[in-house]
C-alpha cells in the first residue's frame, strides 16, 4: 500500500490519511441539495424582500456549492491527475486554498447578518440593555474569526500538507473556531432572550415566534457541534485530517440554517398594522388576531394601555413579531 510521511514524522497509509477528506466531501455534498431547495423556497415565498437581502441569499447560494466544487477539484487533483505522484500528495492545490477562504467568508457573512438583526430588533423593542453592545461583540467575534480564517488560508497556500501541525497553523485554527463559537453563542443567547417564552407568554405567543425560537435553538446546537468538533478533532490529531468533515460541513450548515430561519417567517395567524404617526406621539399598533376557526377578534391600540392591561402581552408579541419579521426583510444594514 502507498504510504507517506505526515507532519508528525509518522509513516501513514495514503488511503487512511485522505479518507476523512473523502467521506467529509461525500457528507457535505449531500447538504448542497438542501441549500438549493431552501433557496428555491425562499425566492418563491419572499418576493417582497429588499434587493440587498436577496443579494445576500444569492451570494450564499453561489459560495456554498462552490466550496463543494472546489473540494471535488482537490480530490481530482490528488487521486486522478497526480495518482501515484508522491510530491503531489504532499502539496496543496489552489482549489483547496480557495475553498478554505470561501468557507471562512460564508461563516462570517452569516454571523454578521445575525449581529445586524439583533441590533435592529433590539433597537425597536428595547429588550436588551444597550442597543449596540451585544451586536458589536457578535460582529467583533465574527470579524476575528474571519481574520483568523484568512490567515489560515494564506498558510495553507504557502505551506505543504505536512505543515498542519505547526504552532502557527494550530493558533489560527484555535482562534478561528473560538471566535466563531463565541459569536454564535452570543447571537443565540441574545435571540433566545428576546424570543423567550417567559418574555412574551407561552400561551399567547404567535406560532411564528415559536418557530423562530425553535430554529434559533436548533441552529445553535448544529453550529456548536461543528465548531467544537472541528477544534477537538484537530487538537487530538493535528497530523491527520480528521477535522476535514467538520470543516467541509460548516458552510453548508450556516447557509441552511440561515435560509431555514428566513423561510420560517411565513405563517402565523397574526396580522400587524403599524400606521404612520408623528415622532412625538405614543406608538399605535393595531392588531387583528385570528382564532383557530378563522374568526377575527377585536382591534386594540397601545393608547388603551392604561385601561386595557390585559392587552399588553398581545401588544408585546405583535411588536416583537413585527420587528423580527421586518428586520429579516430589510436586508443587510
Amino acid at each position: 500500500m502507498a504510504t507517506m510521511i505526515n507532519s508528525a514524522g509518522e509513516i501513514v497509509v495514503i488511503g487512511e490519511f485522505y479518507a476523512a477528506m473523502y467521506w467529509g466531501f461525500v457528507l457535505s455534498t449531500s447538504f448542497v441539495g438542501i441549500s438549493l431547495v431552501q433557496g428555491y423556497m425562499y425566492f418563491m415565498k419572499n418576493n417582497k424582500d429588499r434587493w440587498s437581502m436577496k443579494a445576500l441569499v444569492i451570494s450564499l447560494l453561489i459560495f456554498d456549492p462552490a466550496t463543494s466544487v472546489l473540494m471535488a477539484e482537490t480530490i481530482y487533483y490528488y487521486f486522478v491527475i497526480n495518482f501515484g505522484v508522491d510530491q503531489a500528495l504532499a502539496s496543496i492545490p489552489a482549489s483547496w486554498v480557495v475553498e478554505n477562504g470561501l468557507t471562512a467568508l460564508v461563516t462570517s457573512i452569516v454571523q454578521v447578518y445575525f449581529a445586524t438583526r439583533i441590533y435592529i430588533i433590539n433597537k425597536r423593542v428595547g429588550v436588551l440593555p444597550f442597543d449596540w453592545v451585544i451586536p458589536a461583540l457578535v460582529f467583533v467575534c465574527a470579524f476575528g474569526g474571519f481574520v483568523a480564517g484568512t490567515v489560515r488560508t494564506i498558510l495553507i497556500g504557502i505551506w505543504t500538507i505536512d505543515s498542519f501541525s505547526r504552532p502557527k497553523f494550530q493558533s489560527t485554527v484555535i482562534l478561528e473556531e473560538t471566535f466563531g463559537l463565541a459569536s454564535d453563542i452570543l447571537a443565540t443567547c441574545s435571540l433566545c432572550y428576546i424570543l423567550a417564552p417567559s418574555r412574551t407568554g407561552t400561551a399567547k405567543r404567535s406560532s411564528r415566534l415559536k418557530t423562530l425560537f425553535m430554529f434559533t435553538i436548533n441552529r445553535a446546537i448544529l453550529v456548536t457541534i461543528v465548531q467544537v468538533g472541528m477544534l477537538a478533532s484537530y487538537l487530538v490529531a493535528r497530523a491527520y485530517l480528521y477535522w476535514m468533515p467538520f470543516h467541509l460541513c460548516k458552510s453548508k450548515l450556516y447557509t441552511n440554517t440561515l435560509l431555514a430561519m428566513l423561510n420560517s417567517r411565513e405563517g402565523g395567524g397574526l396580522r400587524v398594522e403599524a400606521p404612520s404617526r408623528p415622532p412625538w406621539s405614543m406608538p399605535i399598533i393595531n392588531l387583528t388576531v385570528k382564532d383557530d376557526e378563522g374568526a377575527v377578534g377585536d382591534s386594540m391600540s397601545t393608547d388603551d394601555v392604561d385601561t386595557e392591561k390585559d392587552a399588553r402581552p398581545e401588544e408585546q408579541i405583535a411588536e416583537l413579531e413585527r420587528s423580527t419579521v421586518q428586520s429579516a426583510s430589510s436586508g443587510p444594514s
